[in-house]
């Protein structure tokens, strides 16, 4: 009998403090004053005092995705200028304060360190660049040697007709309807960043660093997307306020117009779209002194890969085509290929052809508009373009499937 009482109490006992544990899940309630009553819990903040995590490319990406709900407090409380997680990825890329240089020259606690350490270049084009969660930053942290940025001009409302370029700036997006004339413009997402990054590896008198942690003779193409029916005015703008830092401190790759030569340099820009033909736009009227009347001419029109020459003598150094005109030159489409799985030998043979006379007159070469589904066809069609077309930069829009193939 009193092992019975014995087991009751015990039973009894068990129950009540299961009945506290349940009570005070919540952190809200208290059982009868027995627990106290917890407080708000402490929100949890690995975010917060990050200055340099040691892990870099896709695996950082994947980090702070994972974290997103963790941001810090100061991060969250206040309006996103992009989104919480661009501004959480900036916030930890550019260090406290915001900072956009360190105090401090040390290229190795840098952006560049901090993005792209252990992180090998592949020849991929970030296609839509602009689309992605973050910009410039995502591109370069998968290691992909190319970037793409869609400009457009963009009035301030309450200007009468006859604006200058004084009253304009260039916003960056698909479609003129969702542009963001605060944030999302040339300089905030693409510019600024650049030369922040490049000042950083730079600062050392003698030393010449580039995007790229590993491989600092890399450059980054730089493709501008020009949209407005304008493209005198968005020249104009592209040049004066835009890419003039950059073209100052030494970034931008250029052709010399005295010696004939063409300069590697960390950037190089790609104008295409709807941009001006002419050079004479392009040099501002100064044949022999270019643009900002220094002997370089540091932008670059796009060549057609199907007339890699139509263009003035070294104005170019990229040439490209869509994936469905070189398909119909050559005689095939893109069921053929959906129903192959690839690229038949025929077509390779054809399609290589225009690719080595973009070569031949010492052009790169890039092809936009390939499958992006079903995902083993486009990397088959992928694998195809680099090792057996050849072609030099790979456009693509899964940056991740991309950096795991090559």
């Amino acid at each position: 009998m009193n092992g019975v009482k014995s087991w009751t109490v015990t039973l009894v006992f068990y129950f009540l403090i299961l009945a506290v544990l349940i009570a005070n899940l919540d952190g809200s309630s208290s059982l009868y004053g027995i627990l106290p009553k917890r407080g708000p819990a402490s929100p949890r903040q690995p975010l917060a005092h990050l200055q340099h995590l040691g892990v870099t490319g896709g695996k950082l990406l994947d980090f702070f995705q994972e974290h997103l709900l963790e941001l810090p407090e100061h991060i969250e409380s206040s309006s996103p200028r992009i989104s919480l997680y661009y501004d959480a990825f900036k916030n930890y890329l550019y260090g406290p304060g915001d900072n956009a240089r360190p105090v401090n020259c040390n290229p190795d606690r840098s952006i560049v360190a901090k993005l792209t350490r252990d992180v090998q270049p592949i020849p991929v084009h970030s296609h839509n660049d602009y689309w992605r969660d973050l910009p410039l930053f995502e591109g370069i942290a998968y290691g992909a040697v190319s970037t793409e940025a869609d400009v457009w001009l963009v009035h301030s409302p309450s200007l009468a007709d006859g604006v200058t370029s004084e009253d304009v700036i260039l916003a960056v997006g698909h479609n003129e309807v969702f542009l963001d004339p605060v944030h999302r413009t040339l300089d905030q997402l693409y510019t600024v960043p650049l030369k922040t990054m490049l000042d950083q590896v730079n600062c050392r008198e003698g030393h010449r660093g580039g995007l790229f942690y590993d491989s600092p003779e890399n450059t980054l193409f730089f493709y501008i997307d020009f949209k407005s029916e304008d493209n005198v005015l968005t020249y104009k703008l592209l040049m004066d306020n835009y890419l003039k830092p950059l073209a100052d401190a030494g970034y931008l790759t250029y052709y010399d117009l005295h010696n004939n030569e063409l300069v590697w340099n960390q950037v190089t820009v790609v104008l295409t779209g709807d941009f001006p033909k002419d050079l004479n736009i392009v040099d501002n009227g100064n044949a022999d002194r270019g643009y900002y009347n220094t002997g370089k001419r540091h932008v670059f029109q796009e060549a057609d890969i199907l007339d890699p020459t139509a263009l003035d003598t070294n104005a170019s150094v990229v040439s490209t085509a869509s994936y469905s005109r070189l398909l119909e030159k050559c005689g095939s489409s893109d069921k053929e290929v959906l129903s192959q799985g690839q690229l038949s030998s025929a077509t390779v043979k054809c399609i290589r052809s225009y690719i080595e006379k973009s070569h031949d007159a010492g052009l790169k070469t890039r092809i936009w508009g390939a499958p992006n589904w079903p995902k083993n066809l486009a990397v088959n069609v992928w694998t195809q373009q680099v090792k057996e077309l050849e072609v030099d930069i790979l456009n693509v829009d899964d940056l991740k499937v991309a950096s795991n193939t090559f």
